[in-house]
């Protein structure tokens, strides 16, 4: 399981996907980090 953590949104997806693809995009404004678990 992936927790992903930025700034500017917060988000909990399952897996190496797209969908965090789509989130590091949507964050790009704030500091990304992950945590995997």
């Amino acid at each position: 399981m992936v927790w992903f953590i930025s700034l500017s949104c917060i988000g909990v997806i399952d897996g190496w996907n797209i969908t965090y693809q789509l989130l590091l995009k949507l964050c790009h404004h704030g500091i990304e980090y992950g945590l995997f678990m």
